[in-house]
């Protein structure tokens, strides 16, 4: 699902290129020193900065059920060819102090090496890192929990600071690089998910259609501090006007380790919207990857016969359609009717960067 790296420290490595949309001292203006380090850096005045291409944010997943764990990873990418990002800081900023820190890179706080600064009436977590040439990375992982007063979502920050020689002309050699992305609490049984130690299956039903996640005992990615994963249902008013009948499932989850490499999704229509027939669905998947979804999409392929997801394999590319080749990230091993005239579709699934969003 994403392109994590390990090191024996947790943090620097190589990293082949991020697909992920992933309390520092702030010594100059989001763009100071990074014309190589960063090919697009953060512009504005902190704290509100844009997002920059060499900084990814990433919440996984992106919707939980109170109480549950979430993982932040952010990664930072060196993408110059042979400048090197000096006494290079990561950190993520947490909205609200009201967050419980279960680890950092796989261990506790206080053994991880890293700061957390609670002074702005935010929460900071910041780790040293050490210079990253041309071409390097690191990431660092914060698990983590929400506390009871965080109703309904929170906007994680990822930050990368450090130095590039003597900066650009007329600014100081320090820089500042950020990216975002938000996690979702979920208000009532239309989305369930979190980050589990093993994983958990999930559900979330809007009444109208209810979409299950397994991941199976023996899926758990080893080189993350937690199995993240949710399911849930959309309102079809966020689809593109006359794509779909349906409301919206999805789901989210990393690519799964052991003799596995799928998990089960499971979709239920209760009832099959008007006109609909279970053997003649058409199961659509999102490439849009954003609302309004399905602006762009492909259809959802039947599994070989023995269950395995038609080649080539792996995420299908934003705005792919039908009309060219294209990767399958699932496919319909199986169909069911339910009672009272519904209907259910059973998937295969891979892990995708981006939650997968189906519609019929």
């Amino acid at each position: 699902m994403l392109p994590f790296c390990t090191t024996s420290f947790g943090r620097a490595c190589v990293l082949a290129g991020a697909v992920v949309a992933i309390g520092l001292v702030f010594a100059g203006a989001g763009g100071a020193a990074s014309k190589n380090i960063c090919a697009v850096p953060s512009t504005g005045t902190p704290p509100n900065l844009t997002g920059a291409s060499c900084v990814h944010q990433f919440v996984g997943p992106h919707f939980i059920s109170p109480g549950s764990d979430a993982l932040s990873v952010t990664e930072f990418n060196n993408e110059s060819g042979g400048a090197t990002a000096t006494h290079l800081v990561l950190g993520v900023r947490f909205p609200t102090t009201d967050v419980a820190i279960r680890s950092v890179d796989g261990v506790s706080l206080a053994l991880s090496g890293c700061t957390p600064d609670t002074s702005a009436g935010q929460l900071t977590i910041s780790c040293p890192v050490g210079n990253v040439a041309g071409g390097g990375g690191a990431k660092m992982t914060v698990r983590f929990a929400p506390g009871p007063t965080v109703a309904t979502s929170m906007k994680l920050t990822g930050t990368a600071t450090y130095g590039e020689g003597t900066g650009t002309p007329g600014q100081p050699p320090n820089s500042v690089q950020v990216n975002y992305d938000t996690l979702t609490l979920s208000s009532d049984a239309s989305a369930d998910g979190g980050c589990f130690d093993a994983p958990q299956p999930v559900r979330g039903t809007n009444g109208l259609q209810t979409t299950y996640a397994t991941l199976g005992a023996a899926a758990a990615d080893t080189s993350l501090p937690c199995t993240f994963v949710d399911a849930g249902v959309l309102d079809n008013s966020l689809a593109a006007p006359g794509t779909i009948h349906s409301q919206i499932s999805f789901d989210e989850f990393p690519t799964l380790a052991g003799s596995s490499p799928y998990a089960t999704v499971r979709i239920q229509f209760t009832p099959l919207p008007p006109g609909v027939n279970l053997n003649k669905l058409k199961l659509l998947e999102d490439t849009n990857y954003a609302a309004p979804f399905f602006t762009t999409f492909i259809t959802v392929p039947n599994c070989d016969k023995s269950g395995n997801i038609p080649a080539p394999v792996g995420i299908p590319a934003f705005t792919a359609t039908d009309l060219l080749p294209h990767a399958n990230d699932s496919c319909i091993y199986n169909r069911s009717p339910l009672p009272s005239g519904g209907g259910e579709v059973d998937l295969h699934a891979i892990g995708s960067p981006f939650d997968s969003h189906y519609g019929g």
